[in-house]
């Protein structure tokens, strides 16, 4: 219930025009869409404990597909975990 409760605070504070900014960014650069960036976000927003900004701040986005990677190859990712 806390994180709800701290979810919908984020959502009170967030500054759409930096979360637009970041979007376009990752879509650009990642490949990844808008909506799964959004589906993205908030579920680490409620698995993590975390704003949808961290979310940009700290890359989540990169470590999904880090990790999408490593279980592809994880030969090459064995000096990564």
């Amino acid at each position: 219930m806390n994180r709800f409760i701290f979810f919908i605070y984020y959502l009170k504070e967030l500054d759409l025009k930096k979360i637009h900014r970041f979007q376009k960014y990752v879509k650009s650069n990642y490949k990844k869409s808008y909506l799964s960036q959004t589906i993205d976000a908030i579920d680490s927003a409620f698995r993590y404990n975390i704003s949808l900004l961290d979310y940009y701040y700290f890359k989540f986005f990169a470590l999904k597909n880090l990790k999408d990677y490593c279980m592809q190859e994880p030969v090459l990712c064995m000096s990564i975990s």
